[in-house]
């Protein structure tokens, strides 16, 4: 998961969204309890320099995906404590 995660941070950062998605996706999927995982998809469906206007799809599923981080980071304080600013 945290390759995954690494990997989907790479395709972000050179504008792949599309496939930091499917990465996440599937860091998601291996595991439930990865809210930086749910925080990559959800940052890989919002607007960026190359696609600013991005479809209402997008948009539910990236708002969906931060919800569920902040669920997973309630859920599991003691581990997404030390994340805090």
């Amino acid at each position: 998961v945290n390759q995954l995660f690494n990997m989907g941070l790479q395709l972000i950062y050179n504008f792949d969204q599309r496939n930091a998605k499917l990465v996440f996706q599937e860091a998601i999927r291996l595991s439930h309890h990865c809210a930086l995982c749910s925080w990559g998809f959800a940052h890989a469906c919002g607007p960026t320099l190359n696609a600013p206007l991005k479809n209402r799809d997008d948009h539910r599923a990236g708002a969906l995906a931060a919800r569920q981080a902040m669920e997973v980071m309630e859920r599991r304080p003691e581990i997404y404590s030390s994340l805090a600013l």
